[in-house]
């Protein structure tokens, strides 16, 4: 749910960007406005996040209720979202980027690295398997910044290289890769 500032619910609206709407508001700071995420934003990381395998369908779903919730008149992209209860997670995530708005896809890429580190902190996945999803969202494009881009693209291989033996250890890729999410993940 989102809030007004005054009590009140507030409904993203159709191709409205998030930001558009906190800029209205005087209690608002930049900072603020800067990292707010669109509801196109949050379901691009939902998409990115159920591709790498750390979130469920069942995420998806809870995600697009919520928005359902808040909003007065949801758009039919986020309703296809919460009643897709068999997709597969391809699916889902097409279905997600059909959502309607302004996609920044640095804020969305930030959003799926939180994913990400909440589901190696939770254990759910192992570092190795972080390392290797944030080498493909690298391959499509999806870092968050040109600096995180030679980290994404590097560490599928300091755990490749730290597993065979030839450098570095798995625990120092561990350390490396959680720096990494922290620095990153929003």
């Amino acid at each position: 749910m989102r809030w007004n500032g005054q009590g009140g619910v507030v409904c993203p609206l159709r191709g409205q960007s998030l930001e558009s709407r906190l800029a209205a508001q005087r209690s608002v700071g930049r900072a603020a406005m800067a990292d707010a995420l669109t509801q196109r934003d949050e379901a691009e990381a939902l998409a990115i996040a159920l591709e790498a395998g750390v979130i469920e369908v069942s995420a998806a779903i809870r995600w697009a209720d919520q928005v359902i919730e808040a909003c007065s008149d949801p758009t039919s992209e986020v309703v296809a979202v919460s009643l897709a209860t068999k997709a597969p997670a391809a699916e889902m995530a097409h279905l997600l980027r059909n959502t309607p708005g302004e996609l920044s896809q640095p804020r969305a890429a930030r959003r799926a690295l939180l994913f990400m580190m909440m589901a190696l902190e939770s254990g759910r996945v192992s570092s190795k398997y972080i390392a290797r999803s944030l080498y493909g969202m690298w391959l499509r494009g999806g870092a968050p910044c040109e600096d995180a881009e030679g980290a994404m693209s590097r560490l599928d291989d300091a755990f490749y290289l730290a597993t065979e033996g030839m450098i570095g250890t798995v625990a120092e890729a561990e350390v490396e890769l959680r720096d990494f999410l922290r620095e990153y993940a929003q």
